[in-house]
């Protein structure tokens, strides 16, 4: 075994001579170090979970359809066979190949996934790559994307990172999926997408160059050609007479790189385990006699290709240097700030005064976050983590928009929300007890104000839920990553806001009750903004019309001053009994005497001069003075005040009261004025007394519905002015003042320190592998930095 790994290490020493040879001397040492770093950083970001370096690296990507002869290639390039081999698709997983020229005459293979280990026996390499291959998709021919990372040192290479592929396959075999095809152009794409990387198309010499499945995909993210080398293998397999010259001299297809030939192990060779710089020899002769590849010998084999490879890998890391020391600062950078995020490691368990410091700083930047991100005073990092989604309000502009939302909700609310005409008119019935009613009861108002006053509640509280809602969620955003890596900590503090909010929202909730409650306890019917509006009521006459009219005359409207003044003077006679306000009669024999008095003289009494008495003129003032005290009678009673005794009557009435048509219907029917069942309209014609009384009803059911709508108004603005201010003095300030108070005296607590501290491995082993991450990555900066003044000759 060791004659023969000396005779084939002789016989390839020679040819790697000559690869070191065509390199362009000391002159370029460190940019021959960026490969290894660029190996070096794709290692690391493997390491840390990711399939794909975050930096767009630059490597060698092979590809080809099945059998093309993908595996021969990368077997020539290293002087090695290594990799499995058999009937069907063989790589069933990407393999990413890193070639490292060693300084010694040792030969040896690592993979990322074996640590520690050194393959020095190849045929080792192929049953761990097969090994490895199953155990992630199965023995029955399934695929991967995950890559295996192999890395091969030897004197008799040149520093490369290629990377091998699936071949692109058509029928699915064993547990291969139905779209196998689809599943392996997109990951051939996933690979050759990458601007910086450069793509070995392999396709076979003996089939049409135009049905390359290698070449197709290639064109479709370089159409150019720029970054494309076409790999033409089994020329020795082409017909006789037949030769591929116009397809190596790149007349069928350009590219840019160009085409080089491969000349690959037969199957006999293979199952011979013939050393592969034999083949490499015998390679070379065919080129060399073969009458039509003469000229072009030089350009071709296995032995070109790699120093191509290499001096083509070289050269696009110098024109992508710019760019890849940019991508290089820009990483190191994020790496660094997840670092200072995530904080230095725990503290010892032994050191308790440092501990103790450790959670004060936490639970005072947390306490800060808080309040700040509530008052508006947040910091872009904050900012974007309390940000709403969709919206960009974050902390306390949530609450603002909370408020506004419940505004809206309380203007929305109609003052008769589940309250029908019906029910105004059974709450007057039940109002008045058995007796008729002259007035609209006031009791009735203030029943159904008190009713429709709940509905203010609901929307009250809804607000109070919201704003809770967003404080539990800006407590969840406030904590940064230095405390979400202790997660027992990050979950107490949690906590401890959280029974600090339910300590805070149940008074606040009561409050919300108790303003409603303080509502409902006593309608204020002498609010000016209430009197204000019984005003508008009468000056803009909002007591609707009834559809009957009928003409009044002279003799009728001092009747009617002789009616009201007597309806106020007997409410005034039973108030003063009773001790309580009480719907009253009028004296009938009194009205109808005054009204033969009038139909006989043509005036009231009490208006002529000669007549009129004091005490008749005290009592109609007291009657006044007295109504004024309810607003009812203000609105249905007051005709008479003051020097103006006609007001609103002098021309003609339109809309008879309640106690003109009760009287009507009493004592005046009986004089022989109306008869008890008819009444004239406008027009002269007869209408039944039904029709009269339902308009009457209607006409209290809406100025009972007038009054309410101008109180809820009232009480509504109340509500919406008190709630937010509730909220924010229970709940919101009653939080931010003892945030911070509470955290230390819940957690400041020494038999807690050690579990508070526990810092999840999960967290531990990013830190890790952010530094590890950082440390290559300025290696790279510092390789970057020293090859800037170098060129390639």
């Amino acid at each position: 075994g060791n004659s023969s790994r000396q005779r084939r290490g002789g016989a390839v020493r020679p040819a790697a001579g000559r690869l070191a040879a065509g390199r362009p001397g000391g002159k370029c040492s460190a940019m021959e170090g960026l490969i290894p770093v660029v190996n070096r950083l794709q290692d690391v970001f493997n390491s840390i979970g990711q399939r794909r370096p975050p930096l767009d690296l630059p490597q060698i990507v092979v590809i080809g359809s099945q059998s093309s002869g993908k595996s021969s290639v990368l077997e020539s390039v290293v002087g090695r066979g290594f990799l499995p081999r058999g009937a069907g698709i063989c790589t069933r997983r990407p393999l990413v190949l890193q070639l490292y020229q060693s300084e010694t005459d040792e030969e040896w293979a690592e993979f990322l996934h074996v640590p520690n280990r050194k393959f020095t026996d190849f045929d080792e390499v192929r049953r761990e790559i097969e090994i490895e291959t199953d155990r992630e998709t199965g023995r029955n021919k399934g695929m991967s994307s995950k890559a295996i990372r192999l890395k091969v040192f030897s004197p008799n290479v040149l520093n490369l990172t290629l990377v091998d592929l699936p071949g692109i396959t058509k029928v699915p075999v064993g547990d291969q999926p139905k779209d196998i095809e689809a599943q392996t152009r997109d990951m051939c794409l996933d690979y050759v997408s990458n601007p910086l990387s450069i793509i070995l198309a392999v396709s076979p010499a003996n089939a049409d160059l135009a049905n390359s499945d290698a070449l197709k995909l290639a064109r479709e993210v370089d159409p150019e050609g720029h970054r494309t080398i076409g790999i033409l293998t089994k020329l020795d397999l082409v017909d006789d007479g037949v030769d591929a010259l116009d397809a190596l001299s790149g007349n069928l297809i350009p590219l840019k790189l160009g085409y080089i030939g491969i000349i690959n192990r037969s199957q006999a060779e293979i199952n011979a385990n013939t050393p592969i710089q034999e083949v490499r020899n015998k390679e070379h002769a065919f080129f060399l006699n073969h009458p039509s590849y003469r000229a072009i010998a030089s350009r071709q084999g296995t032995e070109f290709l790699t120093k191509t490879l290499n001096n083509i890998l070289l050269q696009h890391i110098r024109e992508h240097l710019p760019d890849l020391k940019a991508n290089v600062q820009k990483q190191l950078r994020e790496v660094e700030r997840e670092l200072a995020l995530l904080g230095s490691e725990a503290c010892s368990a032994t050191d308790r005064t440092a501990q103790g410091q450790l959670i004060l700083s936490l639970l005072s930047r947390y306490s800060s976050s808080f309040v700040n991100s509530v008052d508006g005073r947040q910091t872009a990092e904050l900012y974007s983590s309390t940000a709403a989604p969709g919206s960009g309000l974050c902390g306390g502009a949530r609450l603002s928009r909370a408020f506004r939302t419940f505004s809206d909700k309380l203007q929305g609310i109609s003052p008769f929300q589940n309250l029908t005409d019906s029910d105004i008119g059974t709450a007057i019935m039940n109002a008045t007890g058995p007796r008729p009613s002259l007035f609209v009861p006031e009791l009735s108002f203030e029943v159904l104000v008190k009713r429709q006053l709940g509905h203010l509640q609901a929307p009250a509280l809804t607000c109070v839920d919201d704003v809770l809602e967003i404080l539990q969620e800006v407590a969840d955003q406030a904590c940064f990553a230095g405390l979400a890596r202790f997660e027992n900590l990050r979950q107490r503090v949690l906590d401890t806001v959280g029974d600090i909010l339910a300590d805070s929202v149940a008074p606040t909730r009561g409050m919300i009750e108790n303003l409603i409650r303080v509502e409902q306890a006593f309608i204020n019917t002498s609010h000016p903004d209430f009197m204000s509006q019984l005003h508008n009521i009468r000056s803009n006459n909002c007591i609707p019309d009834p559809v009957f009219e009928y003409p009044v005359s002279a003799q009728a409207t001092n009747a009617m001053r002789v009616i009201d003044s007597s309806s106020s003077v007997a409410s005034m006679a039973s108030e003063g009994r009773n001790g309580r306000r009480a719907t009253s009669s009028i004296d009938l024999d009194h009205v109808t005497e005054a009204l033969e008095n009038v139909s006989t003289n043509g005036h009231h009494p009490g208006t002529s001069s000669n007549a009129s008495s004091d005490d008749e003129r005290e009592g109609v003032s007291a009657g006044a003075t007295k109504k004024s005290s309810n607003f009812m009678s203000f609105i249905f009673n007051e005709r008479v005040s003051g020097g103006n005794s006609t007001s609103g009557l002098s021309t003609g009435l339109k809309a008879p009261s309640p106690v003109f048509t009760s009287l009507a219907n009493g004592g005046l029917a009986n004089k022989g004025a109306y008869t008890p069942a008819m009444r004239p309209n406008a027009g002269g014609a007869l209408l039944p007394d039904s029709l009269m009384e339902e308009s009457e009803a209607d006409s209290q059911i809406r100025i009972i519905k007038r009054l309410i709508e101008s109180y809820l108004a009232i009480s509504r603005k109340n509500v919406l002015d008190l709630t937010p201010k509730t909220i924010m003095y229970f709940l919101v300030n009653q939080v931010k003042e003892n945030v911070h108070t509470e955290l230390i005296r819940a957690l400041y607590q020494e038999d807690l320190f050690d579990d508070l501290l526990k810092e999840d491995e999960a967290v531990a082993m990013m830190r890790t592998n952010y530094r590890e991450t950082a440390e290559m990555l300025r290696k790279a900066m510092n390789v970057l930095s020293s090859v800037r003044d170098f060129k390639l000759s």
